[in-house]
Parts: C-alpha cells; sequence; structure tokens
C-alpha cells in the first residue's frame, strides 16, 4: 500500500474519532440535565446523543476495513497460489 493510500484510510479513522467525540459531547449535555431535574430536552440533541457515536464508530471502522483491503491487495501473492486460483 503506498503512502497516499494509507493517508486516505487514516483520514477515515480519525474522522470517525472526531465524529465519536462529537457524540460523546451530545450524551453528557443530553444526559447532565436529567441529574439536576431538567426532563424535557430537545428531540435533536437526543437524536445526535443517540445517533452519532454509533456513526462516528461506523466511519472509523470503515476507514480500518479500507486500509486493510488496499494493504492486503498490494501484497505480493505467495508462489503457488495464483495456479490453484484459476482452476
Amino acid at each position: 500500500m503506498n503512502r497516499q493510500q494509507a493517508q486516505a484510510a487514516d483520514r477515515w479513522v480519525r474522522v470517525g474519532g472526531i465524529v465519536f467525540l462529537v457524540g460523546l459531547v451530545a450524551v453528557l449535555v443530553a444526559v447532565l440535565p436529567f441529574f439536576f431535574g431538567v426532563r424535557n430536552v430537545p428531540l435533536a440533541l437526543n437524536l445526535a446523543a443517540g445517533l452519532v457515536p454509533p456513526a462516528g464508530v461506523g466511519i472509523a471502522l470503515w476507514g480500518l476495513v479500507r486500509g486493510a483491503r488496499k494493504a492486503r491487495a498490494n501484497r505480493p501473492q505467495p508462489v503457488g497460489t495464483a495456479a490453484r486460483q484459476q482452476r
């Protein structure tokens, strides 16, 4: 895998981590008011708290899978496997 492909995969992982952290902040902002007696939190905040962290994890995992697939595609094949695959 060349350096540019590695950077693209790393970029997805970083973006996923940032999205996950933003989601965690949304979770804290959505949960902390309950400790002070506030019951009505805006729907958008609840949706962000519930959907953004898993989206961040998914983006980071996509970056890991993408990087692994690119690395595997560029890895040299062992001797003899090409003949077995053609059968």
